[in-house]
């Protein structure tokens, strides 16, 4: 793709002496080689623009430092790399509508239009699942689940008993959707600690638009559109937690917070009281 279509793409103006540039991936600044495109949207990085070695880099309209890299002025370096993201990146996968001849499907299951189940998959008694959602091979459904329209499930996807997805929710794969917590009591005895095990008896309901890649069975509800979770979320069991709120590594111990934006981050996971 040249450098005048690029910014073209973005609603940016170039600068550079050859406008037929040629621009066949995206990198970082440091990572780039030639043919690639960058970005510069944080001024922390603004150093690395000397030694970049990539042949265009995005940066801010206000942008007035040194590097050997043509330029493209964009009102959001940041939006505009990402945006070009689906047109350098590999094409995503189609799966044609239909059920593999090896998955096995329960009794009661309401099954929406257009829907693709994969090879070895196992869907348990009283499932829902919407429209136009796609379950990868080797996924296991659990009775009982309500899963919305326009999902995509990924192999080895792991859903537990009741729990409920939202419209167009994205589970990486080897999630596990409702595993067990820590819910133990521990009493001393006359002969040492007697650990006794508390039943999980909770569900776990993601709402609308989240990719996700780990949420324990305990009951803990993302309320709104637009939830973000990656590995291990961790609050205590009875945690309602609002869209976009940051949570990389977090260890939230107290019962019934709230917090608005949930975004959740690595090394993180949902307990029942924790």
């Amino acid at each position: 793709m040249k450098l005048c279509d690029v910014a073209k793409a973005v609603n940016g103006t170039f600068e550079a002496k050859d406008a037929e540039i040629e621009i066949a991936a995206m990198a970082s600044l440091l990572e780039a080689r030639e043919g690639d495109i960058s970005f510069l949207a944080n001024q922390k990085y603004a150093p690395q623009m000397k030694e970049t070695s990539a042949s265009a880099v995005l940066v801010a309209t206000d942008y007035a430092g040194e590097t050997r890299a043509a330029l493209i002025r964009v009102a959001d370096p940041n939006k505009a790399f990402a945006s070009l993201a689906p047109i350098f990146g590999p094409k995503p996968v189609v799966r044609e509508p239909g059920i593999h001849v090896t998955a096995v499907i329960g009794e009661n299951v309401t099954l929406g239009k257009n829907i693709y189940i994969g090879p070895h998959t196992v869907i348990e008694d009283g499932v829902t699942i919407g429209d136009d959602t796609v379950i990868d091979g080797l996924v296991f459904i659990a009775q009982d689940v309500k899963i919305g329209k326009g999902c995509h499930l990924y192999p080895q996807v792991n859903v537990r008993e009741s729990c409920v997805l939202g419209d167009r929710v994205i589970l990486h794969a080897g999630v596990k959707i409702g595993s067990d917590g820590y819910g133990y009591t521990v009493e001393i005895g006359m002969q040492g600690p007697v650990i006794t095990k508390v039943p999980q008896v909770g569900i776990v309901e993601i709402g609308n638009d989240g990719p996700c890649a780990f949420w324990p069975h305990t009951h803990w509800r993302l309320r709104e559109d637009r939830q973000s979770g990656a590995d291990w979320p961790q609050c205590a069991g009875g945690t309602v937690c609002g869209h976009h709120c940051p949570g990389g590594h977090c260890r939230e111990r107290e019962n019934r917070d709230r917090c608005a934006h949930l975004v959740a981050g690595g090394d993180c996971g949902a307990s029942y009281g924790a």
